[in-house]
């Protein structure tokens, strides 16, 4: 494949389909036909967002952690989608039902089969939350799979392509006795349930690659299907491989840093450690079980959010997405443009008007080059770097995860792979490489601090060179513009740091304030643990500590792990600051029980650099 060529959503498409060897009728089963697909391969269909992002999801791509820049009838089906995710999320029953009959009484005819199921998925949540009869709520998950997987049983759904969502869908109706076909050992309905999620999981597997797509759903299916065991007798249980499975979703749950159902799989290993009698003979294994358990139970508690994950909204969450006519304005102000200076040679002048206002959709020929003056990507993104090369999209996923485990050699070796599959005449690609390459470099210790500093400060002018530092927070930045500039400004001298800091902490306070950290939240913990530190560093301890306290809560609410201890030791040193100047605290740390957190979740994290500084620390402090 030419690497020059550009990037459209059907060249992506065809390209991860072909990596992937998944055949035309397989990938569009439930959703069109295989010819249609072939058409939208061919580029002479384009379909809805929604119906693109199923064809990704299918083949383990999710809106996870890219920028998607939508048309305004787009944006206003996502705002829908978002409105009644969250009124689901808060329990707010009144608000979800009545999105749900608004949109049946004025949506349902005129949608397509995935928007149905998204609202019938809400509709088995909220049902659940009630306590409706298993039966009733089996009809309906089967109601809502059917809608995208016509053919229910084994031995059809095996040879299909199922998104994150359907894999839910699916493991629903047979958590609520649904029937998918003839199985072995189906003389009982205890004994048939078990059969079925022991498919389902070997199904999964087989299927599912990606490890953060697969943390989505794995210890979900591990979850549900030990509790079906231990609902028999304890003498019935197969301890030892309910352990195994519970300790591959805990070790998958670890190594993506999120917390899926992480509680419930504590509890479990718990009682099946005690049960088998391991105990004993696991005692390390036991006591950081429990330990973990108990420093999650108070965090939960603290802040007001459930132990349990009560819902499957995380499957249906998507990040950074924009209207394509607010990122042209935003952006136009950023880079201190008028209207005419941007559409010069390229549209008139009303035209950009109607664009940037949202009152039309907007001309893709015409956004293509306006994004290219702007220093924005047109081109079909899933990542931070652009490509229809599947080698090149695996490759980037693996140096991404070796390099935020900090395995900086490992990561620039895939990184040097990766640079010969990829357009360097795409100036996103660039700048990616190039951030990247200072990032390998600075953990190999192959260069200073200043000369890190300089090279992110290059990577950063790419895109972003006449934009002016002070209106940032104005203006619409790429995640990895954010990137950059949280790297700068996280390396630079205290002093220097907040002219960086700032106008990143203006654009996320704007977020809280519109009650949209889910929508960035990956960027959002990033960035907020260095603009905390920075606050503590300079004694502004009170702001700092708010800044924790909503993280800690937001980490916790969207199933995230990582940065935890990061936020609970930022509170645990600004109190010591203030006992040290007799400065009264509103924080209620007690010191020591949040240390030992940090020690316990930094372990459980693998970051072992922390750890030590944690351990140093308490005895430093407490010895």
């Amino acid at each position: 494949m030419d690497k020059t060529q550009e990037v459209t959503f059907h060249t992506f498409l065809k390209a991860m389909r072909k990596g992937k060897k998944v055949t035309l009728d397989r990938l569009s089963k439930g959703i069109c036909s295989a010819s249609m697909l072939a058409r939208i391969e061919a580029g002479e269909r384009l379909p809805e967002k929604i119906v693109r992002d199923r064809f990704l999801e299918r083949l383990g791509l999710t809106n996870d952690w890219y920028e998607d820049y939508l048309q305004p009838d787009e944006h206003a089906l996502w705002k829908s989608w978002k409105a009644l995710l969250r009124a689901v999320e808060n329990k707010d029953y009144k608000e979800a039902d009545s999105l749900i009959e608004q949109y049946e009484q004025d949506n349902h005819r005129h949608s397509n089969v995935i928007e149905r199921q998204f609202y019938l998925a809400m509709k088995g949540q909220l049902a659940q939350y009630r306590n409706v009869p298993e039966a009733e709520l089996c009809m309906l998950y089967e109601k809502a799979l059917r809608l995208t997987v016509p053919e229910i049983m084994y031995d059809k759904w095996r040879k299909q392509s199922f998104s994150l969502q359907e894999w839910n869908l699916l493991l629903e109706y047979i958590h609520f006795g649904g029937d998918i076909g003839k199985i072995e050992w189906e003389e009982d309905p205890y004994v048939y349930q078990k059969a079925a999620y022991e498919l389902l999981l070997e199904e999964f597997q087989k299927a599912v690659k990606d490890v953060y797509g697969r943390v989505k759903i794995f210890p979900k299916a591990v979850y549900y299907y030990s509790m079906v065991q231990m609902k028999q007798p304890k003498a019935d249980w197969e301890c030892e491989r309910l352990l195994r499975l519970c300790r591959q979703a805990i070790a998958m749950l670890r190594s993506t840093g999120r917390m899926y159902y992480l509680y419930e799989l504590l509890e479990i290993k718990e009682k099946l450690l005690t049960v088998s009698g391991q105990g004993a003979l696991f005692e390390k294994e036991m006591t950081e079980t429990r330990e973990l358990k108990k420093v999650l139970s108070a965090l939960y508690r603290k802040y007001h959010v459930s132990e349990k994950t009560e819902n499957c909204c995380y499957l249906y969450w998507q990040t950074d997405n924009e209207r394509i006519g607010d990122v042209i304005r935003k952006r136009r102000k950023l880079l201190g443009l008028t209207q005419k200076q941007l559409c010069e040679g390229i549209c008139e002048s009303r035209t950009l008007q109607r664009l940037e206002s949202n009152k039309t959709r907007a001309q893709m020929a015409v956004v293509r080059q306006l994004l290219e003056r702007l220093g924005l990507p047109f081109e079909f993104q899933r990542l931070e770097v652009i490509s229809d090369n599947y080698e090149a999209v695996v490759l980037y996923r693996e140096m991404n995860q070796a390099s935020n485990a900090h395995e900086s050699d490992r990561a620039e070796k895939l990184l040097q792979r990766l640079v010969p599959l990829i357009s360097m005449q795409n100036i996103q690609n660039r700048q990616e490489v190039k951030r990247s390459e200072a990032i390998n470099q600075l953990g190999q210790g192959k260069i200073t601090l200043r000369e890190y500093v300089e090279q992110i400060k290059e990577a950063l002018g790419y895109t972003a060179v006449s934009a002016d530092m002070k209106n940032l927070q104005e203006g619409y930045l790429t995640c990895v513009e954010i990137g950059c500039i949280y790297n700068i400004a996280t390396r630079v001298e205290e002093g220097e740091a907040w002219q960086y800091f700032k106008p990143l902490w203006e654009i996320y306070n704007r977020y809280e304030e519109e009650n949209d950290v889910e929508v960035h939240i990956s960027m959002y913990l990033l960035v907020m643990i260095g603009i905390a530190s920075h606050l503590g560093n300079v004694g502004r301890y009170r702001e700092a500590n708010r800044i924790s306290d909503r993280a800690i809560k937001e980490s916790l609410k969207s199933g995230r792990i990582y940065m935890l201890h990061d936020y609970i030791y930022n509170k645990c040193w600004n109190d010591m600051e203030c006992q040290k100047l007799g400065i009264p605290t509103e924080t209620a740390c007690t010191g020591q029980a949040e240390l030992q957190a940090c020690i316990l979740l930094s372990r459980f994290c693998q970051e072992k650099s922390y750890e030590a500084h944690y351990c140093r620390k308490m005895k430093e402090w407490y010895d």
